[in-house]
């Protein structure tokens, strides 16, 4: 295999390098590592809500909870190859109304919210048409070429908010 070949399939995989790839549970982690400590004292990670049979209705990457609000963190890693196919623009935005439709169910009582976190690369733009949507319902997003900038986005849009201590 020569090094363009590599390259060009480098290119098309997640963002952050093969550090971050496996199952997403390494964007995860990077994305709460670098969460300040006034976040992490109130976060639980890998939430899942099961039917009774046992398969799984959902799973939340992070859900915090500040006072009388729960707020869900979903962590995705995109590439300008996903961001441009409209069939997963369809499914992350009918992810984003299930996730807030089961906190419904774990905290009846609070107030929802969501925040996606899109983990890009550097050529990566993403589409104005899914930020609109996602916002239409009430779903936040913070954007970032790394987690450490995606954190950045996240804190500000808690802090202006007013969802952190």
């Amino acid at each position: 295999m020569t090094s363009v070949t590599y390259k060009s399939i480098y290119n098309n995989i997640l963002p952050g390098g093969r550090i971050y790839q496996k199952a997403g549970s390494r964007l995860e982690n990077a994305i709460y590592k670098n969460l300040p400590e006034i976040l992490k004292q109130n976060i639980s990670r890998n939430h899942k809500i099961k039917k009774s049979n046992g398969d799984i209705l959902v799973e939340y990457d992070l859900l915090y909870q500040y006072k009388n609000h729960i707020i869900s963190f979903e962590i995705k890693g995109i590439n300008s190859n996903v961001i441009n196919n409209e069939n997963y623009q369809d499914k992350l935005f009918s992810q984003a109304k299930r996730q807030i439709k089961y906190l419904d169910l774990i905290a009846p009582d609070k107030k929802k919210l969501c925040i996606f976190c899109l983990i890009t690369d550097n050529n990566t733009v993403i589409n104005p048409k899914l930020i609109i949507e996602l916002n239409k319902v009430n779903i936040m997003i913070g954007i970032g070429n790394t987690p450490a900038n995606c954190v950045k986005q996240i804190y500000s849009i808690l802090t202006k908010n007013k969802l952190l201590n």
